[in-house]
């Protein structure tokens, strides 16, 4: 047999050869082809990658179910469908209309292709300040990963950051969204996390800090000063989140054996602010007398 082959290729040199370099060329131009067509749908607005939502905010909840039917899965804060990544979340001041929209990856796989607010999963960070330029805030949360918030004209895009297998850190969600959205609270509590940490007071938070520098405060009730000088340096965790019976929305996050509230509340429908923070095993201790 390998007599045949060695005979055969002496005999069919030049086809040989030729043959070869054929498929090699061929290989070579379905390859180039590929990236070629990857290269014209980066720059073709109508390109899946390029594709918006087809869902704005302000749109009636109805309009979106006639597009995308009923949602998989509902709570206080999204419609989830899952079968197209994508997030619905209704207005604060109105639940019959949209209020943000957020995309993600699935543990599933299924992922959003297209642009929300102009980027789109899995893009780095530099990818994204040079489409959106640099963030209003910018935080990296106790397990590593990172979270950036643009804020203007009263709309938040909120982008969570994890590393993938190469350690670069690419979006994995996107949230746009009214600033009033509860969508949005647990972003900007962060926020305002970050912003005490630089030795700044988060826009988020001065109604808070001017209204709690002019009133006593109960046992268990703490300022932003209280609390940057005892918690703001220890590792935390987000334990829940719901809505609040006076509005706006609870987050109830650890820190360490200690267990504090947050209250984020929508001024005027419109700036979401910081209006409380309470260590709840002192505060119930002092009703309790």
């Amino acid at each position: 047999m390998l007599n045949w082959i060695k005979r055969t290729y002496r005999e069919h040199k030049n086809k040989v050869v030729f043959s070869a370099a054929l498929l090699a060329g061929i290989i070579a131009f379905s390859e180039n082809l590929v990236a070629f067509g990857s290269f014209i749908n980066t720059y073709n607005p109508f390109s899946e990658q390029n594709s918006s939502p087809p869902i704005d905010i302000g749109m009636p909840i109805s309009e979106v179910e006639v597009l995308l039917g009923q949602p998989q899965e509902i709570d206080f804060i999204s419609r989830s469908y899952f079968s197209h990544g994508i997030e619905v979340n209704p207005s604060y001041e109105y639940q019959d209309l949209v209020g943000g929209i957020t995309v993600k990856k699935l543990p599933s796989g299924v992922m959003f292709k297209g642009r929300v607010d102009g980027i789109s999963l899995n893009s780095s960070v530099d990818d994204i300040k040079n489409t959106k330029g640099r963030p209003t805030y910018w935080g990296v949360e106790s397990d590593g990963k990172a979270v950036a918030i643009w804020y203007a004209h009263d709309l938040l895009t909120i982008v969570n950051f994890e590393p993938d297998k190469n350690n670069i850190s690419v979006a994995t969600s996107i949230t746009h969204t009214e600033s009033a959205s509860i969508v949005a609270y647990r972003s900007i509590l962060l926020s305002i996390f970050q912003e005490l940490k630089a030795g700044r007071v988060s826009q988020f938070a001065k109604e808070f800090e001017a209204r709690a520098k002019s009133t006593v405060l109960p046992d268990g009730m703490l300022t932003l000063e209280s609390f940057a000088n005892t918690y703001l340096h220890q590792k935390y965790q987000l334990i829940a989140m719901k809505p609040a019976l006076m509005g706006g929305a609870e987050l109830y996050v650890g820190f360490g054996d200690t267990l504090l509230y947050f209250w984020i509340y929508p001024l005027s429908w419109k700036q979401p602010t910081l209006r409380a923070i309470v260590d709840i095993e002192k505060f119930h201790k002092q009703l309790e007398g």
